[in-house]
């Protein structure tokens, strides 16, 4: 089983957790822990079923040298995709903190957008969408308010 499976099915099951305790608490408290477990649970059986019915792609050859060295090779990949996923994960909560949860949700989307070699406007437009988004919904429908930061506080 590939690590990127095994995590997608760690993530699965802290998304059905926090979908399924969230529904015995009211509905301003459940809105957040409902929009984002349930779209979670739907991408998260969508790369496990993707990843477990994908074709075999490779040759005689790739299965034997990989036989022979596929333990550092995996070691290898694991460590490399799963340090950059900690870094990214460290600066999301390093700018929440900062600069509060809606505006480092955007920033956030906008360093992850040019991180994967995304264009300048398509990354600005995207984080100016999650703030109007995330602001619109949150603040001024729900008048809920979230923690603003060390920087604005």
């Amino acid at each position: 089983m590939k690590a990127s499976t095994i995590l997608a099915v760690i993530f699965l099951g802290a998304l059905l957790a926090a979908v399924i305790l969230s529904l015995s608490l009211p509905f301003k408290a459940r809105v957040g822990p409902l929009l984002v477990g349930i779209p979670g649970v739907i991408l998260c059986l969508l790369l496990i079923f993707r990843e477990s019915f994908a074709k075999k792609q490779e040759s005689g050859e790739a299965q034997s040298s990989a036989r022979v060295g596929g333990v550092v090779v995996r070691l290898k990949e694991f460590w490399s995709s799963y340090s950059e996923i900690a870094l990214s994960l460290a600066g999301f909560l390093t700018a929440i903190f900062l600069v509060g949860l809606i505006p480092g949700i955007c920033l956030s989307i906008f360093a992850y957008l040019k991180l994967t070699r995304h264009g300048w406007l398509m990354s600005v437009v995207q984080g100016i969408i999650a703030f109007v988004l995330l602001y619109g919904v949150f603040h001024l429908l729900m008048g809920v308010t979230f923690y603003k930061g060390v920087l604005f506080e």
